[in-house]
């Protein structure tokens, strides 16, 4: 067996430049696609001057608090933010499903305290594709304050000049007082503190994209090597087994050269990836986040291989229904965008489980894909044992 494995990596070697050429292509594809969708959701945000959707836990029973957030609200021409009154459970449940960006959570008797000059902390919970709306909220809290401050500023010189036409003299405590409730109100970091969601089901194209369309190329990445094996005549295999080379010691080989040869391939896509700025990873970290999708495929492409006769035929079949498993999985466009049928037929799919695993390596958040991408990758190489078997005939080995 050692000396076929060889073997193996010989052919493979010398098709190497071959497939490189084809996965330069296909990023070139890719990346022109990713472009295009970042740039038309750019756009769309802006034209549709897109508001986020902020949920607010705990002020249904304040009525002060409700006051205040109405308030915000009244000029809604001015803001981005759009307020939402919910329980926590519903909050949890839209910002899952993405019907808002980030829910604020008001402990109760948030006001009594506050009035005292006992802040207490807010949660703000967001999902880890939310870092940009950062910067909206920090713009609309800067132009609250700002609001309030002049209020406050009017204030005080309204009750100086109130105080000097009854002729008492109060300039003392009326600075007291400003001074007072401008670092009562500018104790930020008093008052909230920030909370990353989980929950990975609304982040943006951006951030979703590369992870999907890189679950893509390595998917059609497969095709390169196919005119090695797919092959309708048997007698090779037979005379390998005559020789003491099994079946199943065939495909091993077979498979194993497959691998390392699209290994190769994953490295050369992994610094492609990490140089163009798509990712923000490092090389060696794209390349172990999509190693196990890697075997997997290449386990799923194989046995399409054992079965095709014909090259041209198996070339499209892997073609059609790479493209199929990419289209339901999730990689051409996010999956929250699908019904839920598709998204739960998606999650036991390989392309379903490969998409979820590579974006969520490259949000550096941890992934449960892994064991199912190995059970998928015995059982793929499983049946190309078997699918050899009934071609070979029953011979020893």
């Amino acid at each position: 067996m050692g000396k076929y494995f060889v073997l193996q990596l010989k052919r493979v070697a010398r098709f190497l430049p071959f497939a490189f050429c084809v996965v330069l292509v296909l990023f070139g594809c890719m990346r022109v696609v990713y472009q295009g969708m970042v740039t038309t959701e750019e756009q769309e945000t802006v034209s549709d001057g897109m508001k986020f959707q902020i949920g607010v836990v705990g002020a249904a029973g304040d009525t002060y608090l409700q006051w205040g957030l109405a308030a915000m609200q009244f000029d809604s021409s001015s803001m981005s933010l759009k307020l939402i009154m919910m329980e926590e459970n519903a909050a949890i449940e839209a910002l899952g499903s993405g019907q808002i960006s980030a829910y604020i959570v008001f402990p109760e008797g948030f006001m009594d305290q506050a009035l005292r000059g006992d802040i207490q902390k807010l949660r703000f919970v967001s999902t880890t594709g939310a870092a940009d709306m950062a910067v909206v909220i920090k713009e609309e809290v800067t132009a609250v304050v700002d609001r309030i401050l002049v209020a406050c500023e009017s204030g005080s010189y309204g009750v100086g000049d109130a105080l000097a036409d009854q002729n008492i003299s109060g300039g003392e405590h009326v600075n007291g007082m400003s001074l007072e409730f401008v670092d009562f109100l500018l104790e930020r970091s008093r008052v909230y503190r920030v909370e990353e969601s989980e929950q990975l089901g609304h982040i943006s194209l951006a951030r979703y994209m590369p992870g999907a369309l890189s679950t893509m190329l390595l998917l059609f990445s497969c095709l390169a090597f196919a005119p090695l094996y797919i092959r309708g005549d048997q007698s090779m295999a037979r005379l390998l087994c005559s020789q003491r080379i099994g079946v199943t010691k065939q495909v091993l080989a077979e498979l194993a050269g497959y691998g390392l040869g699209l290994m190769v391939l994953l490295a050369a896509m992994a610094a492609i990836l990490s140089g163009s700025g798509m990712v923000s990873v490092k090389g060696w970290q794209v390349f172990m986040g999509m190693l196990p999708g890697l075997w997997m495929f290449a386990a799923m492409a194989y046995l399409i291989y054992s079965l095709s006769d014909q090259l041209i035929g198996g070339i499209l079949a892997t073609f059609f229904l790479a493209f199929a498993l990419c289209y339901v999985g999730g990689c051409l466009y996010p999956i929250r965008m699908f019904p839920d049928v598709i998204q739960n037929l998606s999650a036991v799919l390989p392309s379903g489980i490969a998409r979820a695993h590579t974006v969520n390596t490259f949000l550096g958040v941890p992934s449960a894909q892994i064991p199912k991408m190995v059970a998928y990758t015995g059982i793929f190489a499983a049946l190309s044992v078997a699918v050899r078997y009934g071609k070979v005939g029953k011979v020893r080995g």
